[in-house]
């Protein structure tokens, strides 16, 4: 039984300079019984998206504190 299969697909992420060399191996991840929905395992494909929503959040929150603060100091002032 052959256990590697070799398809080819193009990753929905991509780098400059290229992430990866044309016919290098890598794994794949894909879920079980829907492998329509391939993807790499490496840190940037995977977690980069999550990673600035987060931090795209925390910035959110972060200014949002700092404006209740002030406003909260601008009203006791009064």
């Amino acid at each position: 039984m052959d256990y590697y299969s070799h398809q080819y697909f193009e990753s929905s992420f991509g780098c400059k300079p290229t992430c990866f060399e044309e016919q290098e191996q890598v794994t794949v991840l894909y879920r079980d019984g829907n492998a329509k929905d391939p993807r790499i395992s490496d840190f940037m494909s995977l977690w980069l998206p999550s990673l600035l929503l987060l931090g795209i959040g925390t910035s959110f929150i972060v200014v949002s504190f700092f404006q209740i603060k002030r406003l909260r100091g601008s009203i006791e002032m009064n």
